[in-house]
């Protein structure tokens, strides 16, 4: 991880290729096993299925061994990473071709490794306006696929980061760094942080209560999680009121969000996902109020 690191501080392309070596037991495998199956090609036995099945695995095994070696050879000969990560986006590589997909780290609120069995895999969890732009300009079969993805991963779009020179969980944490140093980067350049402007209206003084705050309807709360996660800023705890007949009743309902000795960053993620978790349990429109404690000892 040395080299990536130094890439990593120093804002250079960080480019990613599918580890041969990783890879080379998998094509070993299928090589003998296509060889073996020619021992039924030779097969005295007249049976006819027994020699089809035989060719077959011939075919198969050695050529399937040889697809999933010849891949990764091919990047390195031509030069042409599986994954390259910028300062702005990422590029990955589509499978069985040699063009890239791109991902662009304004639509992205985060990235997380997702498990599918033996593989693995970075998933994209899309802000809200991308996703939707996403599913829209899919076509049909693509956005079935988008569905399955989600029910499995959580998320619409994943990059492949199985048997790689680095480990899946590297890769995202160099894309969630990455991912960090753009947000700052857009906030140096517009000249003031990108906090949330809690609104003016649809929000219900917590006074009568001893508290010197606000609560929020749902629909507004989860804007407001939103926005402290674009700006970094951890919800540490909150709680929630219920609006009964115009008043304001306390609830014994809570939530809090401890930091683990994570970066910044991550402890914004981890809120993050925690609290907007929190407060889906709870149905629409039925008078729930939620008033957070934010880390106010962040910019």
């Amino acid at each position: 991880m040395s080299r990536y690191s130094d890439e990593q501080r120093n804002g250079e392309k960080i480019k990613i290729y599918q580890s041969i070596w990783k890879i080379l037991p998998l094509a070993v495998g299928g090589l003998l096993f296509g060889l073996l199956c020619t021992i039924l090609t030779k097969s005295d036995n007249p049976d006819s299925t027994g020699r089809l099945m035989g060719w077959f695995g011939v075919i198969f095994g050695i050529g399937g061994g040889a697809i999933i070696l010849l891949g990764p050879i091919l990047h390195r000969v031509l030069h042409t990473p599986y994954i390259i990560i910028h300062n702005d986006r990422v590029d990955f590589c589509q499978p069985f071709k040699y063009t890239y997909q791109t991902i662009y780290f304004n639509d992205v609120k985060m990235f997380h490794v997702s498990k599918v069995s033996s593989s693995e895999y970075i998933a994209v969890d899309y802000k809200s306006e991308a996703m939707k732009q996403e599913r829209e300009k899919a076509s049909d079969i693509k956005r079935k696929l988008m569905n399955i993805n989600f029910r499995i991963t959580g998320s619409i779009a994943n990059i492949n980061a199985t048997k790689m020179t680095i480990k899946a969980e590297d890769i995202c944490s160099i894309l969630n760094n990455r991912l960090k140093g753009f947000r700052e980067n857009a906030i140096t350049k517009s000249g003031s942080p990108q906090t949330y402007q809690f609104p003016s209206q649809d929000k219900y003084s917590l006074e009568e209560h001893g508290v010197n705050g606000y609560a929020y309807p749902k629909d507004e709360a989860l804007k407001i999680v939103e926005e402290c996660y674009q700006s970094a800023k951890p919800i540490l705890a909150g709680d929630v009121y219920m609006l009964k007949g115009g008043k304001i009743e306390a609830t014994s309902d809570c939530w809090y969000c401890t930091r683990m000795g994570e970066s910044d960053f991550d402890y914004a993620a981890r809120s993050y996902r925690g609290t907007t978790d929190f407060i889906n349990n709870y149905p629409d429109d039925a008078g729930y109020l939620f008033y957070f404690v934010l880390d106010e000892n962040r910019e």
